[in-house]
């Protein structure tokens, strides 16, 4: 039986009542990926100039603003009486993903701040650990290593934002029942889980499976992290590390460590993202749009 919480006490989702769905997202762990998925499902249709949204930087991340869902409920704002419903209803399915803490830290910061994203820069841009617009690999490095530092001293840092802060905290998992955690490195589970449960309610179609706002640089391609740093993260996401069940278990691993020259090309990439992201940045402050956080 589900704990019956209702209002702010709920976590970020989207409620699907037509398939008896509920699916809360983790930022950094496929979210968007499976954002997609189920907008399809709901027939979602907005079209991206009717979203006033300026923390987006692409149009697949429209899919994390309110707006975005007019077909579907937020769970965060879901009538009390309603998730009651739920709570006594075995039938639906209440599922989220999670990752392994150590590669979602480096793909938050890589995507988040690395890239320099506007709203990114607007709140973090004047801090110390905050990362330079890479010249080397070297530079990327040590500007994560400085970053993972930070969090370790600064607990206010570790929930300043949604894509850094602790899985556990997100999910609420002290007072919301899951019927399906899944991981990102079994996404295929969590989709075959969605898709079963989908036929059951009368789903007659293929489950459309879309790959969006993949990390640029594996975790492993230029070596920031290193047994030291592994360690540290893990301790900082201690809660997460035993609550989710990554303790114990083999840490998460991309393609090897890149060449020298590839590791060049990798650094120019980055170079060339951030110049768009910074001339976006320009256009927005021109507009005189608010770079507000999306809700998911």
């Amino acid at each position: 039986m589900h704990r019956i919480v209702s209002g702010p006490t709920l976590p970020a989702g989207v409620v699907s009542a037509a398939w008896k769905i509920v699916y809360v997202p983790v930022p950094k762990a496929a979210c968007t990926s499976m954002l997609w998925t189920l907008a399809d499902v709901q027939q979602e249709t907005a079209d991206p100039l009717d979203i006033g949204s300026a923390a987006a930087v692409t149009r697949s991340l429209l899919v994390h603003e309110p707006a975005f869902w007019r077909r579907t409920a937020l769970l965060h704002s879901l009538p009390a009486a309603d998730w009651s419903r739920i709570c006594g209803d075995d039938e639906w399915l209440i599922f989220t993903l999670t990752r392994d803490p150590v590669s979602r830290l480096w793909s938050a910061w890589q995507s988040k701040l690395l890239m320099r994203e506007p709203r990114f820069v607007g709140t973090f841009g004047d801090r110390s650990w905050f990362p330079r617009v890479p010249r080397s690999p070297r530079d990327v490095v040590e500007d994560f290593r400085r970053f993972v530092e930070a969090l370790d001293d600064d607990e206010a840092l570790l929930r300043a934002d949604r894509h850094w802060q602790p899985q556990v905290e997100l999910l609420a998992l002290d007072r919301v029942d899951f019927t399906h955690v899944g991981t990102t490195s079994a996404y295929s589970r969590t989709l075959d889980v969605v898709e079963q449960h989908l036929a059951g309610q009368g789903w007659r179609r293929p489950l459309a499976s879309r790959r969006e706002n993949a990390t640029l640089i594996g975790l492993d391609a230029l070596g920031a992290v290193d047994e030291d740093v592994r360690r540290a993260i893990e301790s900082i996401y201690a809660d997460d590390m035993r609550a989710l069940g990554y303790a114990g278990r083999l840490p998460e691993r991309s393609a090897p460590p890149v060449d020298d020259h590839a590791a060049q090309l990798l650094v120019a990439a980055v170079r060339q993202i951030v110049a768009r992201h910074e001339r976006f940045g320009d256009l927005l402050e021109l507009l005189g749009r608010a770079m507000t956080p999306p809700l998911m």
